[in-house]
């Protein structure tokens, strides 16, 4: 299905997907402000990192049709309409942000998302009628994308060697970001007084690596076709 036979489908869908643009950025600037008021201060990085994993998780949970998610089209124009909603959020709560941090997290934005997406429609293929898998794949998100947080109390006994330390570290989508923003968040405030990570030895992977590998795998899924 082309991009017009999307569109021509259902001619309210632009207007539905606006408004669930705008609705994403409200609740990710809404959130932005609770964290702000929670735990002030809050690091600026720590804060990035919170609105660009929120915009993608929103982008996630607040889709109106599921059912577009196997059209290769809508994922590309979902992608990057999310990293859109992240410079409006970061326009909204900051000011003098360097344009290239804008580039870099918004470009980072896209390729979470467009990751994602891709991963979900192989799977909506697989299992085109349960209507169940949205939930599945958004728990298992949740749960690889904060596990240096629950396996923080036993990190130091799994991670016997350097290399079983950098795949925990590296596997998170949080890792990610953190490349991008040259921040480690594993020596943050909250994570040096609740996790052992701040007296281990580790490394970040290369920003460009991570990018092209995400790219890499996403196209690969999209590759996989449609049973339809």
């Amino acid at each position: 299905m082309s991009m017009f036979d999307l569109i021509k489908r259902n001619r309210k869908i632009g207007q539905v997907f606006l408004f669930t643009w705008v609705l994403i950025i409200i609740t990710v600037s809404g959130l932005s402000f609770l964290c702000i008021q929670a735990f002030n201060p809050v690091a600026f990085k720590t804060l990035l990192m919170i609105q660009s994993a929120a915009v993608v998780v929103a982008g996630f949970l607040f889709i109106p049709d599921w059912t577009y998610v196997t059209n290769r089209w809508f994922i590309m124009l979902w992608s990057l309409s999310l990293a859109l909603a992240f410079i409006v959020v970061t326009i909204i709560q900051h000011a003098n942000i360097p344009l290239l941090l804008y580039l870099k997290v918004s470009i980072a934005v896209f390729v979470m998302s467009f990751c994602l997406f891709s991963l979900s429609r192989a799977v909506f293929i697989q299992f085109p009628n349960n209507p169940t898998i949205p939930w599945i794949i958004f728990c298992l998100l949740a749960l690889f994308t904060t596990h240096p947080v629950w396996l923080a109390p036993w990190v130091e006994v799994i991670a016997t060697t350097p290399e079983k330390l950098q795949l925990i570290i590296w596997s998170s989508p949080l890792t990610f970001l953190a490349t991008v923003l040259d921040y480690d968040y594993l020596r943050s405030q909250w994570f040096y007084q609740h996790t052992p990570y701040g007296m281990l030895r580790y490394d970040y992977p290369n920003p460009m690596s991570s990018h092209f590998a995400l790219v890499f795998v996403s196209l690969l899924l999209l590759a996989i076709k449609s049973k339809q």
